[in-house]
């Protein structure tokens, strides 16, 4: 609750640059399903849907400080460079998912912001761990005409450094490298314009696993 409600208040200053007083809507369930071939296991699986009509997060980091937008724009040119097909939207976007990426001015000049969609990451893929590759988690963004589909081995960020301050990224390549094009099987563009953000997260609640977790505590 505490992580959602951080993230709405933070989406909602994001979706209405103008105002910073932008509308989200939020919706999810939780279905028991029999783990597959095991009659006796059961997992929960929880979807939640949130989205907002308002600015895309490429139009959002239109806002940023200009030293982010610097960056960005080195990012974008690099990979292109590199034979990367994506619209600079769509990698705009993948670049608003990286820890301390944020398009509020005063954030970045106060060292603090861009965390939010990192922690739903890492909630999401801690809570909903599981032995089952059926039921791993899941988190699929589209804003405007990009998406990004962070799951398998792209599910989550990766601080590079020992320090467990070190920001996280996720740039969807082997390397997890800003410097080498993401994987176009989960950032890519689509036909189809959202003017706004729709975020799926889906995760499973394994009893079993759950049981352990909390026993080893």
């Amino acid at each position: 609750m505490n992580l959602l409600g951080e993230v709405l208040e933070n989406a909602e200053r994001h979706s209405d640059g103008l105002r910073r007083d932008g509308s989200w809507s939020v919706s999810g369930f939780l279905a028991r399903r029999k783990m597959e071939g095991d009659d006796d296991r059961w997992t929960y699986r929880a979807s939640i849907g949130i989205v907002s009509i308002g600015d895309t997060f490429s139009e959002s980091l239109e806002r940023a400080h200009a030293n982010q937008k610097a960056d960005i724009s080195s990012y974008i040119s690099g990979v292109r460079a590199k034979g990367a097909k994506q619209s600079d939207a769509t990698l705009r976007t993948l670049s608003a998912l990286q820890d301390t990426v944020t398009c509020v001015v005063e954030a970045e000049e106060g060292d603090r912001g861009g965390y939010g969609l990192m922690d739903i990451l890492d909630f999401v893929c801690g809570l909903g761990h599981t032995d089952d590759p059926v039921q791993l988690p899941q988190v699929t963004i589209i804003s405007g005409s990009s998406c990004i589909r962070l799951k398998g081995a792209y599910n989550r960020g990766v601080a590079h450094a020992s320090s467990e301050h070190s920001p996280r990224v996720q740039w969807f390549n082997k390397e997890n490298s800003a410097k080498i094009p993401p994987d176009p099987e989960h950032v890519f563009d689509l036909d189809a314009y959202l003017p706004g953000t729709a975020i799926s997260i889906g995760f499973s609640l394994d009893p079993a696993y759950l049981s352990r977790i909390f026993e080893n505590d």
